[in-house]
């Protein structure tokens, strides 16, 4: 084993970093089997014991087996920050009690409309 991994990295071959452990419920991206884009979104929902696959379930809720490498943690876009904002001070003004404080101004202190100066 070590006498493999000399060569590997004699040859510049060997694997420099480890993908890291991802957790259930975490938003991953998945390399499409077909296409090898990165297009599929969707959550982790059971992680194998051995090995390093995945359960994911689409948003079109499909479940399906993915190894670790066709898999990155997914990361909100700027756009994609602004529609969830939108939707939890949506959500707060139906319903106010779900609120902290805190949270509550920093939201409805984003929505006040600007005066033009």
């Amino acid at each position: 084993m070590a006498c493999r991994e000399a060569v590997e990295e004699s040859q510049g071959t060997a694997r420099k970093d480890k993908l890291k452990q991802l957790e259930p419920g975490t938003m991953v991206r998945v390399q499409h089997h077909l296409t090898m884009r990165w297009d599929l979104i969707g959550t982790i929902t059971e992680v194998k014991p051995r090995g390093p696959s995945y359960r994911v379930r689409s948003e079109a809720a499909r479940l399906c087996w993915r190894n670790r490498k066709f898999i990155m943690k997914y990361f909100l876009s700027d756009e994609d920050k602004d529609d969830n904002l939108m939707s939890t001070a949506e959500t707060l003004v139906m319903d106010p009690s779900r609120a902290s404080g805190i949270v509550a101004s920093q939201i409805f202190s984003s929505l006040e409309p600007t005066t033009p100066g």
